[in-house]
C-alpha cells in the first residue's frame, strides 16, 4: 500500500470549498493507495478562504492540512508549496474544482500497474527439463498454486524427445505474466541447463525445481520467510517425502536442520536436497558458478561445499517437496559412478572451497570408498537404504503430514 498525497491550490474559495470536501469524501483512490493528505494552498485569497478551510477541515474526517500565502503565487507554484509539505512520495497536484482529479488517479494508476510489471519479482523459480512429460503437468502446477505468489517461473527445456516442449508452451500460453519458457537447441544435461536459467533469473531468491517433482503449496511462503529472518543464511532446503511413479508415498528422506550437522553430515552423505532448495543470490558473490558440469549427476555436492564459503546452509524441518523416484533419475543409473563424482566433490571441497572434514567424516568416507569398491553394486544399495531408514524414522504426526501432502498431489 503505497501512501499519495492531493495538493490543491485554492483562490477565492470561500463559496466553493463545501462543495470541494463533499466531493472529495466520495472520491474512490485506487487498488494500492491510502490517502495520506489532502493539502489546501490557499494562494493570497482576499476573502474568507482560510477561515473556512479551517472550519470545514474540523468538521471532516478527511486527512485535511493547509498551508495560507497572503501573495498570490499562481496555480503552478502554489502546488510546489504543496509539494514541500508533502510526507508522500506519491502526489498529484489537481484544480480547485477537481476537474482533472479522476484523470489525474487514472494516469497515476495506469502508472503503477506499468512499474508493477517492470518490478523485478522476489523470488525466481528454475526447473530444467528432460523427457519428464508424464509428471510435468503435475510438477508446473504445484509451482502455480503456491501461497506465495510474487515469482517469476524460468522452464527451460532441454532438447527434449517426447512431448514435455509442448506441454511447457501451452502452460507458458496460459500464464504469460508468471511463466518464462525456453527450450536448448541440444541436449546440455542438467548443470549447464540451471546454469542457464539462473543466469536470467531476475528475483532476489532463487528456488530450484525438478520436472518430475512436486512442491507442497507453502514451500515458498516458508523459505522465503526463513531467509528473510536469517541474513547469514544463503540457501535454505526442506524434508522431501518419496513418491513413485504414479505419485504414491513410498517413504521420506530427512536432513539435517541446523548449519554444523549440514556442514558435517556432507563427509556422509547429502545434507540436502536440489529441488528444495532456496537459495539468496545477493548473498553470494556475483560471478559465482553455480554448476560444474562435469560433476554431473551430482553436482549438487560440489555446489553445497562452495555455499558453505558464504554463510550457512540449513534446512526447515517441515516436508515441502515430493520427491519422485522412478527408476529415471539421474543420479540412480550408475551409483558407483555417482559415487566416485561424489568423493572428488569433497576432496575438491577441501582443496579448493576451504571445508574442514571432521576425523568421523574422513573415516566415514573412507569406509565408503572400501564398500563402494569391493562389494556389488546390489549389496552397496541395500547398505545404503537401510542406514538412511534407520535415520528417518517417522513420528505419527509426521505420518499424518504424509497423507495431507499425498492428497494435495492427487489434486494437480
Amino acid at each position: 500500500m503505497k501512501n499519495l498525497s492531493i495538493i490543491i491550490p485554492i483562490y477565492r474559495g470561500e463559496k466553493t470549498l463545501k462543495d470541494t470536501f463533499a466531493s472529495l469524501e466520495k472520491v474512490k483512490i485506487g487498488r494500492g493507495l491510502k490517502l495520506a493528505q489532502i493539502i489546501f494552498v490557499d494562494d493570497g485569497s482576499p476573502d474568507r478562504t482560510f477561515e473556512t478551510l479551517s472550519n470545514l477541515s474540523g468538521e471532516s474526517s478527511l486527512p485535511v492540512s493547509f498551508v495560507s500565502y497572503k501573495n498570490k503565487l499562481g496555480h503552478k507554484k502554489a502546488g510546489a508549496v504543496g509539494l514541500k509539505y508533502s510526507t508522500s512520495k506519491l502526489n498529484i497536484i489537481v484544480k480547485s474544482d477537481l476537474s482533472d482529479l479522476d484523470t489525474k488517479l487514472s494516469r497515476l494508476q495506469k502508472r503503477l500497474e506499468k512499474e508493477k510489471e517492470n518490478r523485478p519479482p522476489t523470488l525466481s523459480v528454475v526447473m530444467p527439463v528432460y523427457n519428464a512429460a508424464p509428471f510435468l503437468k503435475q510438477s508446473i502446477n504445484s509451482i502455480l498454486k503456491q501461497t506465495f505468489k510474487d515469482f517469476e517461473f524460468i522452464i527451460i527445456d532441454d532438447a527434449s524427445t517426447d512431448n514435455s516442449w509442448e506441454i511447457v508452451q501451452k502452460f507458458a500460453k496460459k500464464y504469460p505474466n508468471k511463466i518464462r519458457a525456453f527450450q536448448n537447441e541440444r541436449n546440455v544435461k542438467q548443470a549447464k541447463t540451471v546454469n542457464r536459467a539462473i543466469k536470467m533469473a531476475r528475483g532476489d531468491f532463487i528456488a530450484r525445481m525438478d520436472a518430475d517433482d512436486v512442491s507442497l503449496p507453502n514451500r515458498f511462503e516458508k523459505q522465503i520467510e526463513y531467509l528473510r529472518t536469517h541474513p547469514k543464511t544463503v540457501a535454505v532446503g526442506a524434508q522431501c517425502l518419496i513418491i513413485d511413479a504414479k505419485g504414491k508415498i513410498t517413504g521420506e528422506k530427512k536432513f539435517p536442520t541446523a548449519f554444523d550437522d549440514v556442514y558435517s553430515y556432507i563427509f556422509k552423505f547429502c545434507p540436502a536436497q536440489q529441488p528444495t532448495f532456496m537459495i539468496a543470490r545477493k548473498r553470494l558473490p556475483h560471478n559465482l558458478e553455480y554448476y560444474d558440469h562435469d560433476l554431473s549427476p551430482v553436482e549438487d555436492v560440489e555446489f553445497l561445499f562452495k555455499l558453505f564459503k558464504y554463510g550457512r546452509v540449513e534446512n526447515l524441518p517441515d516436508y515441502l517437496l515430493l520427491y519422485r523416484i522412478h527408476g529415471n533419475n539421474s543420479s540412480l543409473k550408475n551409483y558407483r559412478r555417482s559415487f566416485f563424482l561424489t568423493l572428488l566433490s569433497r576432496v575438491r571441497g577441501v582443496v579448493f572451497h576451504e571445508y574442514k572434514p571432521s576425523p568421523v567424516g574422513i573415516a566415514y568416507t573412507l569406509a565408503q570408498t572400501v564398500a563402494v569398491s569391493l562389494l556389488p553394486q546390489e549389496l552397496n544399495t541395500k547398505i545404503y537404504k537401510f542406514i538412511k531408514e534407520e535415520a528417518e524414522k517417522s513420528t505419527s504426526q509426521e505420518r499424518s503430514y504424509r497423507r495431507l501432502a499425498y492428497q494435495f498431489s492427487k489434486s494437480l
